[in-house]
């Protein structure tokens, strides 16, 4: 049985409280709108996604990149965490990595200044 989805998500207090431990430098508003967006997440697309992630072995296809990429991962990531990311980043040639400090996954959000910063950097 499939729920209609609703027209505005309804984030828990408690969603942003969890965000908010793991990115401790992240300010009310932005725990708000991860939590926001974790809201409009359903059940049926969450385990999709998961059996997805976890069958998918996509580490072949990163030997054949002829592109520059940038590795970039937050300081507390607790969903892609740091040591990760760094695994993926060695199986891509040359690929470089940064560790944004003080955020967690949502480092676009957390620290857009910072997070641009390490883009415009990388790319010239």
């Amino acid at each position: 049985i499939r729920r209609p989805p609703r027209s505005t998500p309804k984030p828990s207090s408690a969603a942003s409280d969890v965000y908010k431990r793991q990115a401790p430098s992240a300010s009310n508003e932005t725990c708000k709108e991860v939590a926001s967006i974790a809201a409009e997440v359903t059940y049926s697309g969450l385990l999709a996604g998961c059996k997805m992630l976890h069958h998918a072995d996509t580490r072949g296809f990163t030997a054949n990149f002829k592109i520059p990429v940038l590795v970039l991962t937050g300081e507390h990531d607790s969903v892609v965490v740091p040591a990760r990311s760094e695994e993926m980043a060695g199986l891509i040639y040359e690929a470089k990595t940064e560790q944004l400090l003080g955020v967690g996954h949502a480092g676009y959000l957390e620290d857009p200044k910072k997070f641009n910063l390490a883009l415009k950097n990388f790319l010239n």
